[in-house]
């Protein structure tokens, strides 16, 4: 089920995704920007134009990251593929200056939960 705001985008062009439906509830009304429902399926938070920001609990590989932390993907890795993000720098910049918590690395995407400490170690 995919639940959504009545807008499209948000002021800035942006749509907010998140997995699972705890997620989405804990960020509705909370930020300016739709925030969409879309569930574990492959694909599933593929941007749909605009900017896309993925809101969730993820599965941190690192005791560095904290609750509120924020993670701007440099690069996404799949397998052996390898997205960049060319404007990854200038994002995380830009939030730094905003003064929120931010992390700037490769962000990994699985099928499933790793959830046993040679898989998460074998990723991070």
């Amino acid at each position: 089920m995919t639940t959504a705001t009545t807008r499209t985008t948000g002021p800035s062009g942006a749509t907010v995704r998140t997995p699972l439906r705890t997620e989405w509830l804990a960020i509705r009304g909370r930020v300016h920007a739709p925030v969409v429902h879309t569930g574990r399926r492959p694909g599933a938070v593929a941007p749909a134009g605009g900017p896309t920001l993925v809101a969730g609990v993820a599965g941190a590989l690192t005791d560095a990251l904290s609750t509120a932390d924020l993670v701007v993907a440099s690069e996404l890795r799949r397998g052996r593929a390898v997205i960049p993000s060319h404007a990854s720098p200038l994002v995380a910049g830009a939030l730094r200056r905003a003064g929120l918590p931010v992390h700037h690395g490769p962000v990994v995407t699985t099928d499933r939960i790793v959830d046993d400490p040679a898989g998460r170690a074998a990723l991070a």
